[in-house]
């Protein structure tokens, strides 16, 4: 199973995670012609100093990534991880 640590290993940097998110947001956009069925999204102004890069896919999956002057956060979950309650019969990580 992954780590944390070895899952983080495989991110590029902060700035090129950063231009990656970013057109991934901006080809969803374009692709997508309803905005209510995009699933990634990259704010600017969420928050002072803080850029936000959003994925939901609508089953489920998620993650959030946090752009702030001091470092970056990355938080996800997937439903059928290794890791998630709901990935196994007995509902236990």
């Amino acid at each position: 199973m992954d780590t944390v640590h070895t899952t983080a290993d495989l991110l590029p940097g902060p700035a090129e995670l950063r231009a990656h998110l970013r057109a991934l947001a901006v080809l969803d956009q374009a692709i997508c012609r309803d905005p209510r069925f995009s699933r990634y999204s990259f704010s600017t102004t969420w928050g002072p100093g803080t850029e936000a890069a959003l994925m939901d896919n609508g089953s489920g999956d998620d993650f959030s990534v946090l752009f702030t002057p001091a470092d970056v956060l990355v938080r996800g979950f997937d439903h059928e991880s290794e890791m998630s309650p709901y990935g196994t019969d007995d509902k236990q990580v």
